[in-house]
């Protein structure tokens, strides 16, 4: 016979365990066991105050974008909600069932904040990758990416011509993160300039330079050169030898190679580094690209300006996202100025 209808009747008191109610075959779990957040607290000692009201657990906030970049939930206000009604991510951020979340405008106060001055993500990124390395998850065979084209809707006459990207110079006030603080820090190993101007491009410095990466151990397969078109043109000009016909990049239909490994250019490549005998260096960059670990942080926001352009009938529509890179190896990575 049918059953009576399903009421709803508060009790007076609950036994309810969340670690009860998470499957044990779930992402979440999986995850879990390999997690290791101890070290954040102590990273972020110096960027708190003694004294004052108790702040958010950073440990708590990582946690919470861990479950976002799992689930894709790109949104930190939607993120703050699906925890506080999903109990395996509550489970996951060491959240009861009467645990408060933070407010969704504690992450951005954070990455811009704390998190920034103490480099907290690319904390978290390095020791993750040390963690894989450990377990034997990371090597140097190979590097696969897996990408969705979109096509974008906007207006034509806002468009530029793709043939004047490479033409540009990349200040370093606006180049990516990235550029400035990778090329030419601790994390990439220098041969440091000779005179004023820097080192003069010479067949005798690109093969030292190859022999310092070679003797670091670097994976043979993934060895190649990265420079801006400055440095290009340079190479092409300049012989071997003195006197020879055999220039110091050679070029076969639109391959580029120096001394069998690949050449890339591209604009992005500051042209202007700074060094304490220099100014305005070109970089030649040579290592192994495989041993490069390239990491997305949260999702890409996108923001719609139609307010700048109202008068001439046009939105603004502008992309940001947090990418961070490391270099597993202090010296499979070096700069020739």
């Amino acid at each position: 016979m049918m059953g009576p209808k399903q009421e709803a009747q508060a009790a007076l008191f609950y036994e309810f365990s969340l670690e009860d109610h998470v499957p044990q075959g779930h992402l979440l779990r999986s995850i879990d066991r390999f997690v290791d957040l101890r070290s954040i607290r102590a990273h972020l000692a110096d960027f708190y105050s003694y004294t004052g009201r108790q702040s958010i657990d950073p440990e708590l906030l990582i946690r919470m974008l861990l479950v976002g970049s799992c689930f894709g939930i790109r949104s930190e206000r939607r993120l703050c909600e699906e925890v506080h009604l999903n109990l395996a991510y509550r489970w996951f951020c060491r959240l009861d069932l009467t645990d408060r979340l933070p407010n969704h405008s504690t992450f951005s106060k954070d990455r811009h904040g704390r998190f920034r001055e103490s480099d907290l993500l690319r904390h978290v990124f390095e020791t993750t990758v040390a963690r894989c390395m450990e377990e034997g998850l990371v090597g140097d065979q190979g590097f696969a990416v897996d990408a969705s084209l979109i096509s974008a809707d906007v207006q034509k006459q806002n468009s530029s011509n793709p043939e004047d990207w490479a033409a540009r110079d990349t200040d370093p006030t606006t180049a990516p993160r990235a550029v400035r603080e990778d090329l030419g820090t601790a994390g990439i190993g220098t041969l440091g300039p000779d005179t004023t101007d820097g080192r003069t491009i010479n067949w005798a410095f690109v093969t030292d330079l190859m022999a310092q990466v070679e003797d670091a151990g670097a994976p043979m397969q993934s060895l190649a050169f990265l420079s801006n078109p400055k440095v290009k043109a340079k190479l092409l000009s300049t012989p071997k030898f003195p006197g020879g016909d055999s220039a110091i990049l050679s070029t076969s239909g639109s391959d580029l190679a120096i001394a069998g490994h690949r050449a890339a250019f591209r604009s992005l490549v500051p042209s202007n580094f700074m060094l304490v005998a220099g100014t305005n260096l070109l970089a030649l960059i040579f290592g192994a690209w495989s041993e490069l670990m390239i990491g997305q942080w949260g999702g890409i926001d996108v923001i719609v300006d139609d307010k700048t352009e109202s008068d001439r009938g046009n939105v603004r529509i502008t992309a940001h996202s947090e990418w961070d890179i490391a270099v597993p190896k202090a010296t499979i990575l070096r700069c020739y100025h």
